[in-house]
């Protein structure tokens, strides 16, 4: 009877010990759970290690957020680098949201730095006043659906050059997004210069698809370029609309701020 016990033991000992975020296997009927903070940046470090022996790029592999965290997540999934293959595994947000706080360490400042050919990201909020923001990815290869940017900023925040909700570049399909967020700018005080300069509701530079989504966000600015769905375009916008005001104090003609309820250019 001790032996039995004992062996119970070490199986639920070994059970927690080798737990991986909050639980789950990972696949598509039983995901990796994400109830906290500190489940969140073991899932970013674990990418950010890129050990193809462990998870690598999380190929095929499913994630679900459990509830909102609302504890700031501070590390997050880096841009390893242009030629890496970015996160290819799924994200399913559930609707909630998760208070966003890049450190200095994650540039470009977003919570996911690529998503990549294979991945997936849906149903995920970022709240939060991030000081470093660029976007929810940086670099998106794959499929971001039904996200929502709902982040607050308040200037001076870390002159990245461009602010945009959703996106920095896209080369893959961003579809049922909506930005809420507000965006405006002033002169940093550390390079004199307007910052943000150049802020879009979902996407800086789309290369590829974006598909009905909604910028509800106003951006109001000194000078700039600005777009309510893009700043620039080299692709396809299809059923897209801008809710969201649209002003700059610097009208000239010649020598003034760009902007435009959809693309800037």
């Amino acid at each position: 009877m001790q032996k039995l016990l004992l062996s119970i033991s070490i199986v639920l000992i070994s059970g927690v010990a080798f737990a991986q975020f909050g639980g789950g296997t990972g696949t598509e009927e039983d995901p990796y759970r994400i109830y906290t903070k500190e489940h969140f940046e073991e899932f970013a470090n674990e990418y950010n290690s890129q050990n193809f022996e462990s998870y690598g790029d999380f190929s095929g592999i499913h994630l679900r957020l459990m509830n909102n965290i609302t504890d700031p997540v501070e590390t997050t999934l880096h841009y390893i680098e242009q030629d890496a293959t970015g996160f290819n595994g799924y994200f399913h947000g559930g609707g909630y949201s998760i208070n966003i706080a890049p450190d200095e360490n994650s540039m470009p400042p977003v919570l996911f730095g690529q998503i990549g050919e294979n991945g997936y990201l849906d149903s995920l909020e970022i709240v939060g006043t991030p000081y470093y923001f660029t976007a929810m990815v940086y670099h998106n290869s794959g499929i971001i659906y039904s996200c929502i940017c709902n982040v607050n900023i308040n200037l001076p925040i870390y002159p990245y050059g461009f602010i945009s909700g959703i996106c920095g570049l896209n080369y893959g399909l961003i579809e049922s997004c909506v930005n809420l967020s507000n965006f405006c700018n002033d002169i940093h005080p550390d390079t004199g210069w307007f910052n943000p300069y150049e802020i879009s509701g979902i996407c800086y530079w789309n290369y590829d698809t974006i598909r009905g989504c909604i910028n509800k966000g106003n951006f109001s600015v000194k000078e700039g370029v600005l777009g309510g769905i893009t700043t620039y375009n080299e692709g396809i916008i299809e059923l897209c609309i801008n809710a969201g005001n649209i002003s700059s104090d610097n009208t000239d003609p010649e020598n003034g701020s760009t902007f435009a309820g959809i693309t800037s250019f």
